[in-house]
């Protein structure tokens, strides 16, 4: 026999035993039709807190629905006791935001770090990676790291080819283009703009002006 501790983390994914033994317990929880019940863990373990990492030059229209999606299956997870803490990132690779950052970490005892798009403080991020926390990254800000747990991002290149075959069927090819946008140091901005300017050379469109506006009304009325 094994005893009831060795038998939770057989089934629960815990270390601690082994390979052998954890495959021994879950083929015979199989044949008693045994399944957890990761609602009643979740009853039985202290709260999760999941840190989301917005950037301090955001966008409030792309965000506030990026926001309500989150929240939306945040509220799913309730019942789980995971919850979210939203902090506000600056761009600026300084010594005390990443300390800051560290301090409200611990003081919220968060256990997981969303990093939405936008951020590209990569101190930061190494920072955090280091210090333990598992991090996963929405949208392409910056490169993910290998430590990463995963990333979540669209096919940028296909969204810029896209838009530059409607520009194509509206204007044809004699015509110039510019593409605004927040900043080519933000990897799904600049795969766009890139694709956009490949498609439209492929249509003879050669003249296509890429500039960046950091988020800033008017400095983009200024460069039109």
């Amino acid at each position: 026999g094994v005893s009831i501790c060795t038998v939770n983390k057989a089934l629960s994914g815990k270390p601690k035993v082994s390979e052998a033994r954890r495959k021994q317990i879950q083929e015979k929880a199989r044949e008693m039709g045994f399944e957890v019940d990761s609602l009643a863990q979740a009853m039985a373990r202290n709260p999760i807190t999941i840190g989301v990492f917005i950037s301090a030059t955001h966008s409030d229209l792309y965000y506030n629905i990026l926001k309500q999606g989150m929240e939306e299956e945040f509220k799913r997870l309730e019942k789980y006791k995971i919850y979210p803490a939203y902090y506000v990132v600056s761009n600026q690779d300084s010594g005390n935001s990443v300390q800051s950052v560290i301090a409200w970490i611990e003081e919220h005892n968060v256990e997981a770090i969303c990093f939405c798009p936008n951020i590209y403080n990569t101190k930061l991020l190494e920072s955090i990676i280091e210090y333990g926390i598992p991090v996963f990254l929405s949208g392409g800000g910056i490169v993910p790291p290998k430590e990463t747990i995963t990333t979540v991002s669209i096919d940028a290149y296909l969204s810029g080819r896209i838009v530059a075959d409607f520009f194509h069927c509206l204007y044809g090819e004699k015509t110039n283009a510019a593409v605004f946008i927040d900043s080519m140091s933000t990897i799904v901005q600049r795969k766009k703009a890139e694709a956009f300017r490949a498609a439209l050379a492929d249509y003879g469109v050669t003249d296509v002006e890429i500039v960046e506006h950091f988020n800033d009304p008017f400095l983009t009325y200024q460069k039109m």
